[in-house]
């Protein structure tokens, strides 16, 4: 990466072969986030579940005569 007359530049490095994307720094970043957010995700839908669980009737507030 260098800069010019002309402007900015970026100059890549020609590679043989096919390039092995889970040695890369950067993937095993991302792939460590989406493992991250998955862990989050499911606690979140766990929680979600057992608040709805706890909540399988119609909640009215305490001074409303129900039927029953």
């Amino acid at each position: 990466m260098s800069e010019d007359d002309d402007g900015r530049y970026v100059r890549f490095l020609e590679v043989n072969g096919k390039v092995d994307l889970t040695q890369n720094e950067r993937f095993a970043e991302g792939e460590a986030e989406r493992e991250s957010f998955k862990q989050f995700s499911n606690s979140c839908s766990r929680q979600r579940r057992r608040a709805a669980d706890d909540h399988q009737s119609p909640i009215y507030p305490s001074n409303v005569r129900t039927c029953g």
